[in-house]
């Protein structure tokens, strides 16, 4: 776990995507995809924009039709107030001063964001937090997958049977 202290309030942050329980590993990639693939912010409609742009440019007519799509759905989540990097945040969050964040529901996920706004916990400290958590993954994915290599390397030079077992 990752403890963070805003304004006297203690928040504690699941410090490994990897290692969520299953139905809020599901959430977190969710919204992680929508916020990678359509956006949460101007930053984000203003590259959909110089995408579309080069797309245009390129007669890459699909592909520009693709990211208007995905401008407009970024453009009426800014206006329905929907962040999906505020929700796979919101998934992260373990506990606030101790009270333990169960309801990992869309509305569930909204009072916890509710929360961390009530306490003063800034959208600067959303972006930090989320970059350490997913430097912890990263870095747990790739000590996890020389791991599963160096197995694999051994496995793969043993037999797959043994002469014993295998029968013409």
């Amino acid at each position: 776990m990752i403890s963070v202290n805003v304004n006297s309030h203690t928040i504690e942050f699941f410090d490994n995507i990897k290692d969520l329980p299953i139905k809020r590993y599901q959430q977190s990639n969710k919204h992680l995809m929508i916020a990678s693939d359509i956006g949460s912010d101007f930053f984000d409609f203003d590259k959909r924009t110089v995408e579309i742009t080069e797309f245009l440019k390129k007669g890459m007519i699909p592909e520009a039709i693709r990211s208007l799509e995905n401008r407009r759905q970024n453009v009426w989540n800014a206006y329905e107030t929907y962040n999906p990097k505020g929700m796979a945040l919101a998934i992260m969050v373990y506990s606030i001063d101790g009270i333990v964040m169960a309801d990992y529901s869309d509305s569930g996920l909204e009072k916890t964001l509710e929360r961390l706004n009530e306490i003063g916990y800034t959208h600067h400290a959303m972006t930090e937090n989320m970059s350490e958590v997913k430097k912890k993954s990263i870095f747990n994915s790739k000590r996890t997958f020389r791991k599963l290599s160096k197995i694999m390397a051994i496995w793969c030079t043993k037999p797959f049977f043994s002469k014993s077992v295998v029968q013409n």
